[in-house]
C-alpha cells in the first residue's frame, strides 16, 4: 500500500546512509495537566524533542511486532516490548488505569544520533489491551498489546453523561465543576421526540 510521505523522507529512505528510528507516545490518564503522565520513548540515546514533546531515549523499547499489512485498510495489532526498565517504576503496569489508553508509533530517519530529518510518519496509531510484566527483583520488561481503533467497535459501556465524566475524571484538575454541559444527556435516553406534527 503507497504512503504520502515527505519529500525529505522519501530521500532519505532512498539513500543508503539513512538511520532509522521509532517513537511510541504511551497516553496515560493526567493527573494535573493534559499529558504530564505520558510515557514517551524512543530507539536511541538521549532525550529528543519530536513536536514540543521530550522523548526519553533509554533504549528500552527494545522489540517492536508489526503485523503484515492487509490490503483491507483493516486494523491489526501491534506489541511494544520494553525492557530493562527498573522494577520502581513497573507499578506503571500494575496500577495505571492503562487498556484502552491511546498509543502512537511514528517512522522516523535521523540525520545523526540526535536530528530527526524529515517529518516522522505516523505507522500505527490504536490502543493499548494488554499489558504483561516480567520481573526478576531488579530489572523488569513489559510486553504491551495494542489493537487499532478499529479494534472494539461496538456496545460502549460510557453513556458521555455528566456522572460518567465525574467517574472517568475523578482527580483534582481532571474534572470541572463547572462544566455542567452535559446534564441534561441522561434525560434523553426517555425523551420522546414528536417529528413532523405539533407536540
Amino acid at each position: 500500500m503507497s504512503r504520502n510521505l515527505e519529500s525529505t523522507m522519501s530521500s532519505n529512505l532512498a539513500s543508503t546512509g539513512f538511520k532509522p528510528a521509532f517513537f511510541v507516545k504511551f497516553e496515560f490518564d493526567y493527573t494535573t495537566t493534559p499529558g504530564d503522565s505520558d510515557l514517551r520513548l524512543w530507539t536511541g540515546s538521549g532525550t529528543i524533542s519530536y513536536n514540543s514533546e521530550n522523548y526519553i531515549g533509554l533504549g528500552n523499547l527494545v522489540n517492536l511486532e508489526m503485523p503484515a499489512e492487509s490490503q483491507d485498510g483493516s486494523a491489526q495489532a501491534v506489541t511494544f516490548t520494553l525492557s530493562g526498565l527498573p522494577s520502581t517504576n513497573i507499578s506503571l503496569a500494575m496500577t495505571e488505569q492503562y487498556q484502552n489508553r491511546p498509543v502512537t508509533c511514528w517512522f522516523a530517519t535521523m540525520s545523526n544520533a540526535t536530528t530527526i530529518s524529515g517529518t516522522p510518519y505516523k505507522i500505527f496509531e490504536g490502543l493499548i489491551d494488554v499489558m504483561e510484566v516480567s520481573d526478576n527483583g531488579q530489572t523488569a520488561s513489559i510486553s504491551v498489546k495494542t489493537e487499532g481503533f478499529a479494534y472494539g467497535v461496538g456496545p460502549c459501556s460510557a453513556r458521555r453523561t455528566e456522572q460518567d465524566q465525574k467517574e472517568r475524571y475523578p482527580g483534582t484538575g481532571q474534572y470541572d465543576p463547572a462544566d455542567r454541559s452535559l446534564r441534561f444527556v441522561a434525560d434523553l435516553a426517555e425523551k420522546e421526540f414528536r417529528w413532523g406534527i405539533k407536540a
